[in-house]
């Protein structure tokens, strides 16, 4: 991991745990058990960000925060999709997501940990030569985009500003010839 990234993370689960602390589990023999628990809700199948096995990096933070706080970390699985917000945080079933995108409006969040971005995919064999999503060749090939629910991911966006919405779909489709 990156200086800057341990660095952060280290001012992150600081902050936090001043946050907590009113929780009174880190250093109190007599707290009760039943409130040292920090209720995460997480995707049960999405990794590299978390899953049910806990084999995800968010699972691997909302472990070390729970150590931080000295609290059990216990899990509420819903798949992050439309609604997910709704039924999980807001619903009281839950105290903290991991990994939200920074602007997330439904939500209070810290600035983010780390950046992603999006890359076009295909076979070797294929030779399609393609380094643009503005390259003239991907209109004439079917585009699978990850999609969750209703909502468009920003390569579904981007595509559709180009004028491509008649031959982008489920991922499964990943560039095949029409």
């Amino acid at each position: 991991m990156t200086c800057l990234f341990m660095k952060f993370l280290r001012c992150y689960l600081t902050f936090m745990l001043i946050l907590l602390q009113a929780s009174g589990c880190v250093d109190n023999p007599v707290a009760d058990e039943a409130n040292c628990v920090l209720r995460v809700c997480a995707d049960p199948n999405n990794l590299p960000f978390s899953n049910q096995a806990g084999q995800g990096f968010e699972n691997r933070l909302a472990e070390l925060l729970g150590q931080t706080l000295g609290e059990k970390v216990e899990y509420t699985w819903w798949a992050q999709r439309r609604g997910f917000l709704r039924e999980s945080l807001n619903a009281g079933r839950c105290d903290v997501v991991m990994g939200l995108p920074s602007k997330d409006d439904k939500a209070l969040t810290t600035h983010p940990y780390y950046g992603s971005s999006y890359v076009l995919v295909y076979r070797t064999d294929r030779d399609y030569g393609i380094h643009s999503i503005d390259d003239a060749k991907l209109k004439h090939l079917r585009i699978g985009v990850h999609l969750i629910g209703n909502n468009n991911p920003p390569p579904a966006i981007a595509l559709a500003r180009r004028g491509m919405t008649d031959n982008v779909g489920p991922d499964g489709w990943l560039f095949c010839q029409k």
